[in-house]
């Protein structure tokens, strides 16, 4: 009985392993394909919409967000059965479907920005306690000096015979002089602090720069940024839209941006086949207008080959095993 037990349980296990696998591969070798359209106007901002479309396996899964006047909303669907409950009510599709404000959420809510607006004030505080310090410093030494002058008149006021009056308490030129000293004893060493301070800190920037300097000037690093210059060219390629076409009318508020906007573009049109029509505007004024659509296709198991090829390789490694050290022996 115990032996039928444990058979039942090693083939439930190792169904369930199987099981994963599969999905694993099948995640991995599985098309993602991906469709993306804008449309409108700046002229009109509530005609300005963007739809994205995430798609795997053609119908398994399906991701769609869309962005118009009336914000960011999305949907979720895995093998047909929608998972927006999931979802923050701000991203559902429309504003009916938003399920109503919980009160013991609203409180919390209310209390948590009561708590960090409480903490704001605290450092705000902490930060000026400092100069709340000196300041009180200074008033004490004025209500002093001041406790001093009124009794000296009262003193002078009793010593009617004119008699020299003993003193009850510190002469006020000296304690005047005793504050002058105390705040330019706080005011040099204050310098001195600050002026140390900086001297240690550009010290510190410097070695950091050398040190830096010296790990990008190395032979490993060099061999590292090409191949990851390398890997990101040929991921680029694969992530690129096979198709794309339309026209629009752009323009930005610099023209030199509107510049190389247009030269990416125009390095990247040729692969479309003139497809896709794009009008650059060098008036310095943002704009907008038009529709244009672009479709692709990618595979997570192409992505994760090269992020792989890349972590796994010797000189990136040992780049970043030095920049760790270097972080490590400046804290």
């Amino acid at each position: 009985m115990i032996l039928v037990l444990l058979r039942i349980i090693v083939k439930t296990i190792a169904g369930l392993l199987l099981l994963i696998l599969f999905l694993l591969a099948l995640l991995l070798a599985g098309p993602f394909f991906y469709d993306i359209q804008a449309w409108g106007t700046m002229a009109e901002p509530q005609s300005l919409s963007a739809v994205f479309r995430l798609t795997w396996m053609i119908f398994l899964g399906r991701l769609e967000l869309r962005l118009d006047g009336d914000g960011l909303k999305g949907s979720i669907r895995l093998a047909g059965i929608r998972l927006d409950r999931f979802l923050p009510d701000s991203f559902k599709d429309a504003p009916g479907e938003r399920e109503p404000e919980n009160p013991d959420r609203l409180r919390e809510a209310e209390t948590e920005r009561k708590n960090a607006d409480r903490f704001r004030e605290a450092e705000t505080e902490c930060k000026n306690t400092g100069r709340l310090r000196e300041a009180d410093i200074e008033r004490k030494n004025t209500d002093r000096l001041r406790e001093t002058e009124q009794s000296g008149e009262r003193n002078g006021q009793k010593d009617k015979k004119g008699k020299q009056r003993k003193a009850s308490g510190p002469d006020p030129v000296t304690v005047k002089e005793s504050v002058a000293e105390q705040s330019e004893s706080v005011e040099a060493k204050k310098a001195d602090h600050s002026h140390a301070s900086a001297k240690k800190d550009r010290r510190t920037a410097i070695k950091r720069i050398k040190r830096f300097r010296e790990v990008l000037e190395s032979h490993e690093t060099k061999e590292a940024l090409a191949l990851i210059w390398s890997r990101l060219k040929k991921l680029f390629r694969h992530l690129f839209p096979k198709k794309a076409e339309g026209h629009a009318e752009f323009g930005f508020e610099d023209p030199s941006v509107t510049g190389l906007v247009t030269a990416v573009l125009a390095a990247l049109l040729p692969v479309h086949r003139n497809r896709l029509s794009l009008e650059p505007d060098f008036t310095p004024e943002k704009k907008f207008s038009g529709q244009v659509m672009a479709q692709g296709r990618f595979f997570l198991a192409v992505i994760l080959f090269h992020v792989l090829l890349i972590l796994t390789d010797r000189n990136v490694r040992t780049v970043y095993r030095r920049l760790q050290k270097r972080g490590r022996d400046h804290l």
